[in-house]
């Protein structure tokens, strides 16, 4: 501790002179050092940026802030560059985690009834263990267009490996999966490779259940994660839900006609949920749609109501509601010289009638 003491001493001696004196050929006389002291102290503040030689016999003292940033800078970027390696290295030693669990669990206890997955990588690896060892149904309900980028739907949507030989796979999507060119052609492979595929309107969560045994559903908390379940009660619960949407879901068909009677399907549930007073993101969500493709809907639906704006249509389509009327309107039959035709509407007893004019509140 004493020879530190003296040798910062000396650097504090030296340092001040170069800064008085702009040189250090008379500092060893005039600070009572020995020359090879003041000659080792002058390169030491050269090391640590508070020197610099600027010519012959003259130096420069430099101020210790910028002395800081040229010295340390560097040691700075090399500490974050070991933290990244650090923080690598344990993403890469997770991923193993899964599957020494797994084959922990074979030979030990039985795996917990819920567990959180945290990494892509370890949904994969599980999916993969649960596909290799399914023995009788997988069921996958796949919500939306393939646009939310969340764990679950990830490792879905880059896996298509068969299910084993004699595995009944269901697969339920919405309908606005059936306009999605990437995910149409997508559910025509799996449609083709065996896997039993039904639209549905309505919104629904993501699950994906093996042999009714275990199960995955996105963590509500946490996109990026996956829950993983095997308690048979929930489980059980999960399969009965799915068994309701399945039933009420329609198989998955592709052609003209269907694309034609899916999309008034499709706009009569808009319709009903403008009704309701949904903002186009809600619907949007709702419905499985983008946000464009939603408006383009919305503003056919308001052509076919003549509205002037969104609210005066919604407007419309509640007051159609509340006179016992479908909120899904007939599409506006083209104008004839004696003026347009009077919008016709389905009634209560499912036949069409002449819909009067409804007042609205006007252009918003």
């Amino acid at each position: 501790m004493n020879e530190r003491r003296r040798q910062d001493k000396h650097l504090h001696q030296v340092y001040e002179y170069v800064l008085r004196h702009k040189k250090v050929q008379n500092a060893s006389p005039e600070l009572g050092l020995s020359r090879a002291e003041v000659q080792g102290a002058v390169a030491h503040l050269i090391g640590l940026g508070l020197v610099r030689h600027l010519s012959g016999k003259r130096f420069a003292a430099v101020h210790p802030r910028d002395a800081a940033e040229h010295v340390l800078l560097p040691l700075e970027h090399e500490v974050r560059a070991r933290h990244t390696e650090i923080d690598e290295a344990r993403d890469r030693l997770q991923d193993f985690v899964p599957i020494f669990e797994a084959g922990r669990s074979r030979l030990a206890s039985p795996p917990p009834p819920v567990e959180r997955i945290r990494s892509l990588a370890a949904a994969r690896a599980i999916i993969a263990e649960l596909r290799k060892g399914c023995t009788d149904e997988i069921l996958n309900a796949h919500p939306g267009n393939g646009g939310s980028g969340g764990i679950l739907e990830e490792t879905v949507l880059h896996d298509e490996t068969p299910p084993n030989p004699g595995v009944r796979s269901r697969l339920l999507h919405q309908h606005a999966a059936r306009f999605h060119a990437g995910v149409a052609h997508r559910l025509d492979r799996l449609q083709a490779a065996g896997t039993e595929v039904r639209t549905i309107g309505d919104e629904f969560s993501r699950l994906l259940v093996f042999d009714r045994t275990a199960a995955l559903i996105e963590d509500p908390e946490n996109p990026a994660a996956a829950i993983l379940i095997r308690d048979p009660a929930v489980i059980g619960w999960t399969v009965h839900q799915y068994e309701r949407l399945w039933q009420a879901a329609e198989p998955y068909h592709t052609g003209a006609d269907e694309q034609q009677d899916f999309t008034q399907s499709l706009q009569a549930q808009i319709a009903a949920l403008l009704a309701d007073g949904l903002t186009d993101a809600a619907v949007a969500r709702r419905m499985g749609l983008s946000i464009r493709t939603c408006r383009r809907h919305v503003a056919e639906i308001m052509a076919s109501l003549r509205s002037e704006s969104r609210f005066q249509a919604g407007y419309q389509l509640a007051a159609r509601r509340l006179r016992g009327r479908s909120p899904q309107p007939v599409p506006a039959p083209h104008p004839t010289p004696d003026g347009p035709h009077p919008t016709m509407a389905a009634g209560p007893d499912g036949q069409q009638h002449e819909e009067r004019p409804v007042p609205g509140p006007g252009p918003s």
